[in-house]
């Protein structure tokens, strides 16, 4: 299934909003700064890869997780339309 950057988005916005915010996403943008903004901590980030990984059928490798890729929901959704992409290029049955 081919997922557009804007729908990634959409998905990780709303997991964000459900699941860290209590169902009250005013104030968040595209550009959040999840991290310093407090929002995603170790413990969330955790939570949220294990999240990304089950509905998006991919696997993120711990040395990809940094901060800098998760510092908002648009870094997020571009790595994992990049990841997406990758395993779609290196397996075109899975995409």
């Amino acid at each position: 299934m081919s997922q557009t950057v804007e729908s990634i988005r959409g998905t990780i916005t709303a997991y964000l909003v459900e699941n860290l915010l209590d169902g009250d996403g005013r104030g968040l943008e595209p550009e959040t700064d999840l991290i310093d903004g407090g929002l995603l901590d170790s413990f969330a980030i955790v939570q949220f890869v294990s999240f990304l990984e089950e509905n998006y059928e991919v696997e993120i490798p711990r040395n990809e997780i940094t901060a800098d890729r998760f510092r908002s929901i648009q870094r997020v959704a571009g790595f994992v339309d990049t990841t997406l992409q990758n395993r779609a290029a290196a397996d075109p049955a899975a995409a």
